[in-house]
């Protein structure tokens, strides 16, 4: 191990009597008291993918499914991981290929400013393999489906250490520290009105629980980090589809119930065109084949998707993505003028313009 990462090694509780399911708990229920960490992070928290430290000091992956032929779809899968970082965050990508043209990816983020999440991240590269456990949601347990274990090169756990150092060392006052994604400003003229009447699938969270728990500059930090880092996975996409796609990133607000059934503030984001022949359609199932699904699927916050028109709830698309690289769409009066007009076309018979007061 590099003695530079060991210099940073924090020192931390290990939960001693937190065990990982094994090959007796194969294919039954885990106990909801022995495993009640697991239960909270897939019940209370939302998780569907996330990193979990054992009794013995190792980390372990855990990919939750919503039933068990969910993950038969994926059972005979190629896995492997791919390491990055986005300024002070360590992501490592776990990779799952059946179809070389149809992988799916889950970002595994550790902020390494916090002590817990630097220690995960460093036995993560410490460990001669990774144990992932692959569980099923069935009626009122999590099923645990299968277990295997993963290992990385020298060279792949070198690169990997770099990344953490840099992440470690990440100093948000120094710009040139950020490997940045292309970006330009674009006129919201440039966008055609057939982009801006195409379908997509939306993804909506209870945008006042994320307050509640962030605060409002944190919940409006997070959807926006939410939405940069699955562009990201956009970019750095194994299928070359997926990578030159050209999409629209919608987002707006609405009222309405939660899954709880109780009255909030939705944040709805949209992405179009749907890109049926590229990416599986997400419907009220998790669909992780599409990176922001992937993305925003995780989030405790999330509440359920639906394809529709992002117009319908006076939806404003805010980010373009094409060729790789970022788009800002700056809109003007006229511009959402635009949005008012193609509202009428596409709800002839709407009771009222979501755009009417732009």
């Amino acid at each position: 191990m590099n003695s530079s990462i060991e210099a940073i090694k924090p020192s931390i509780a290990v939960p001693a009597q937190r065990i990982s399911p094994s090959q007796k708990t194969m294919g039954e229920g885990l106990n909801h008291l022995t495993f009640q960490d697991i239960y909270q992070a897939v019940e209370e928290e939302g998780f569907r993918y996330f990193p979990r430290l054992n009794g013995k000091g190792d980390v372990e992956i855990y990919i939750v499914y919503d039933n068990i032929e969910r993950f038969a779809e994926q059972a005979e899968a190629e896995v492997f991981l791919e390491f990055t970082r986005h300024k002070s965050q360590w992501i490592a990508v776990l990779w799952t290929i059946t179809n070389p043209d149809d992988p799916l990816g889950y970002p595994i983020t550790f902020a390494v400013e916090d002590e817990q999440a630097r220690y995960l991240a460093i036995r993560f590269l410490e460990q001669k393999q990774i144990w992932i456990h692959y569980i099923a949601l069935e009626d009122s347990y999590l099923v645990h489906v299968y277990s295997e274990a993963i290992a990385f090169s020298d060279e792949e756990k070198g690169e990997a250490e770099r990344l953490l150092l840099e992440a470690y060392s990440y100093d948000p006052g120094r710009e040139e520290d950020e490997e940045e994604i292309p970006q330009e400003t674009v006129d919201a003229g440039s966008v055609t009105d057939e982009r801006l009447l195409e379908k997509g699938v939306s993804f909506y969270l209870d945008y006042s629980a994320m307050e509640n728990r962030l605060g409002e500059q944190g919940a409006r930090e997070l959807s926006m980090g939410l939405i940069y880092r699955s562009i990201w996975m956009m970019r750095r996409h194994p299928n070359a589809g997926v990578r030159e796609a050209a999409l629209l990133i919608w987002v707006s607000q609405i009222v309405g119930r939660n899954r709880g059934g109780e009255m909030t503030r939705l944040l709805v984001v949209t992405m179009t065109p749907l890109l049926r022949d590229i990416l599986r359609v997400v419907n009220l199932s998790a669909d992780d084949e599409n990176p922001l699904a992937n993305i925003l699927m995780a989030v405790t916050e999330f509440q359920k998707t639906e394809e529709e028109s992002p117009l319908v709830h006076g939806g404003l698309p805010i980010i373009g993505y094409a060729g790789g690289s970022i788009q800002h769409i700056e809109w003007d009066e006229e511009s959402l003028l635009r949005l008012k007009k193609l509202f009428i076309h596409t709800f002839p018979e709407a009771a009222s313009n979501p755009y009417a007061g732009s």
